[in-house]
């Protein structure tokens, strides 16, 4: 594996460096770039291989400087040689460069490892931390952030070579530039991979500080289509004052200057979706297993994965209950009739828990809560995509704790910061879009208690804050035992699902998914 160093301007700690270099097995030839006042002190160094120093002008880009070395490569190296872009802030283990080497393939040509989802550690620091304790994770499709020019990039010669020298791409130079390469694989149905809850070590003084260019690197992204949609055009006198809605946003053009806001708008229905209710009369043999699904209608519709995730519950449970916060057409009310015991379907606006509280309900004043050995509360924000035996296997495997989830998050919600930013704190907790509860559970007057306290909460952090790392609080407060299906890293800081129910695994139970382009059942 050949290295890049992109220290630019930057005096690096150079004996942290060498170290560096010296102890890593996967290195082959490191390339640096620098100034020409820094050249030396990297040619004198004693370092087990050979160091090809680029020279640069102090103020060449991020871009720039990278396109520059990849060029010095292009007659000692082969297309699918890996290449790895190295920042000088952060200082990897050899277990990572592996770990990311083999995720690489045809179809995988870039590997990132994210700042913002990994536990960042101070050089002073490093010897309270073993780097090889701790545990890796591939997330797929995961898109970078406006910080993430600063992190580890591996990939192919081949791809690196194609994705810097795009011409629409040059003048981005640092906080858009990853974005801009995942948008482009994608858009080519192509995927990239990122490392995740690696720990690395930071040195806040050396590190690529490009706020300078954020504002202008904003502007040149503003003008791509993959990054932003463009706003509408005023013309005439509507330059003077003039409205405008698209995109999810209304724009408001006063003097030439255009001031986007985003209103939230209220879902529509077809004019034929309505309310409706049913509950069955609970079945003559024993009812072990009952399930409350809470879902959402879109266009008073169900779409094809919920329906085919509500047709493996329904194989698995006795007694189904589905609770939508919207509305439904009378084709989707008897399709979702034939599937479930109990139905709701109304406009409650208190998200998934205000349903799982309706669904609650219904089972407590019919007299079925107490006749039943396990509840499963789940949504429709997850595909079910494994076998029945499956889902079955995670029913038995349940019975060994209190309350069992798919995933069991380590870190959530602390403190409130401002509106809506909130401290990252060590908090672990059930995820709430599929938890099984035994009796001690739910029949417990605490978790009643809960349940008939949710109420309508506009923001969504603290939807989850409050309910469902709540829930997990209130089931501890009772001493109950909480367990997962997806084994539980006391050390990720990553959401789980993204590691766990992702639709890139080679054989997953469970894909999480957010709203995009849905099908939809008729009749």
């Amino acid at each position: 594996m050949k290295v890049i160093f992109p220290y630019l301007a930057l005096a690096p700690r150079l004996t942290l460096w060498q170290e560096f270099v010296n102890s890593s097995s996967c290195l082959e030839e490191v390339i640096v770039i620098t100034v020409a006042e820094n050249k030396e002190a990297f040619l004198s160094l004693d370092l087990r291989l050979s160091v090809v120093v680029v020279e640069v002008l102090a103020d060449t880009s991020y871009h720039e400087a990278i396109r520059k070395a990849l060029l010095s490569l292009a007659d000692s190296t082969q297309d699918l040689e890996e290449i790895a872009i190295l920042p000088p802030a952060f200082v990897i283990d050899d277990k990572t460069l592996v770990y990311a080497k083999n995720l690489l393939h045809k179809d995988c040509t870039l590997v990132f490892m994210d700042q913002d989802d990994n536990v960042v550690h101070r050089i002073e620091d490093k010897n309270k931390v073993e780097l090889s304790d701790y545990t890796l994770y591939p997330a797929y499709d995961k898109e970078p952030q406006r910080e993430d020019y600063a992190t580890f990039l591996l990939g192919f010669y081949k791809s690196l070579s194609m994705l810097f020298n795009l011409e629409e791409c040059q003048r981005l130079q640092a906080h858009y530039l990853y974005k801009y390469f995942y948008l482009r694989l994608y858009a080519q149905k192509k995927y990239t991979a990122h490392i995740v809850n690696n720990r690395f070590f930071f040195d806040a003084g050396e590190t690529l500080c490009c706020n300078r260019v954020y504002a202008q690197d904003l502007e040149y992204a503003r003008a791509l289509p993959q990054f932003f949609k463009k706003p509408p055009e005023f013309r005439g006198l509507r330059r003077l004052l003039g409205c405008a809605y698209a995109d999810s946003h209304f724009y408001l053009c006063l003097f030439s200057k255009i001031l986007r806001v985003r209103i939230k708008r209220e879902p529509r229905f077809p004019k034929n979706a309505m309310v409706y209710r049913k509950v069955n009369p609970v079945k003559s043999f024993p009812v072990k297993r009952a399930a409350i699904v809470a879902g959402f209608t879109k266009n008073g519709e169900i779409s094809k994965s919920t329906f085919n995730y509500l047709c493996k519950i329904r194989e698995n449970c006795d007694y189904v209950v589905f609770v939508a916060d919207s509305l439904a057409t009378p084709s989707c009310i008897e399709i979702l009739a034939k599937l479930t015991d109990a139905l709701i379907i109304e406009r409650h606006r208190e998200y998934d828990f205000g349903s799982y509280k309706r669904g609650f309900m219904l089972l407590q004043d019919n007299g079925i809560l107490g006749k039943v050995d396990s509840l499963l509360l789940c949504n429709d924000s997850i595909d079910f995509v494994g076998e029945s035996t499956a889902l079955d296997e995670i029913f038995v495997k349940a019975k060994d704790y209190d309350a069992y989830g798919l995933c069991y998050a380590t870190y959530g919600f602390g403190e409130r910061l401002k509106r809506h930013h909130y401290a990252w704190v060590k908090m672990p907790h059930l995820q709430s879009y599929f938890v099984i509860l035994q009796k001690k559970a739910f029949l417990a007057p605490a978790f009643g208690d809960f349940m008939q306290k949710i109420k309508r909460l506009k923001n969504k952090r603290e939807i989850i804050k409050q309910y469902e790392m709540g829930f997990s609080s209130m089931l501890k407060s009772l001493g109950l035992s909480l367990g997962s299906y997806y084994p539980f890293d006391e050390h990720n800081v990553v959401n789980p699902y993204v590691i766990y129910l992702s639709g890139h695994l080679d054989r997953p139970l469970f894909t999480k998914h957010m709203l995009s382009h849905t099908a939809y059942v008729s009749e």
